[in-house]
């Protein structure tokens, strides 16, 4: 048995902690991409790359060998802590703010 290829000891709660707040960030992705009918593209690719970035950093000591730390738990975190309390404007589908609408179909630049 090769030891050096084992999990450090004092890393496998963390890893177990990031894999499972990335797990939810994950399902709060895939929730909104399904409930995304008529919503502006920038929305869109937003939860795409979430969805993309916390699998990755949620399954980075299995593909990459880099092992969690404290900041990236932390921003991890941060990101779930922040997307689920957005969620009561999901509730009914994408927020007003999201969807295309006659005035927003082209996404003209900001006025200043």
């Amino acid at each position: 048995m090769n030891v050096q290829s084992l999990v450090p000891v004092n890393y496998s709660i963390m890893i177990l902690l990031m894999l499972a707040l990335n797990s939810v960030i994950c399902g709060l992705c895939v929730c909104r991409l399904m409930t995304m009918k008529n919503v502006l593209l920038r929305v869109k690719i937003q939860y795409v790359i979430g969805l993309v970035a916390s699998a990755a950093n949620g399954l980075a000591p299995l593909f990459f060998q880099q092992w969690p730390n404290g900041t990236a738990l932390f921003f991890a975190a941060w990101v779930c802590y922040m997307m689920l309390s957005d969620s009561y404007q999901w509730k009914g589908g994408p927020p007003e703010a999201a969807v295309i609408t006659p005035e927003t179909k082209d996404e003209p630049a900001a006025q200043p």
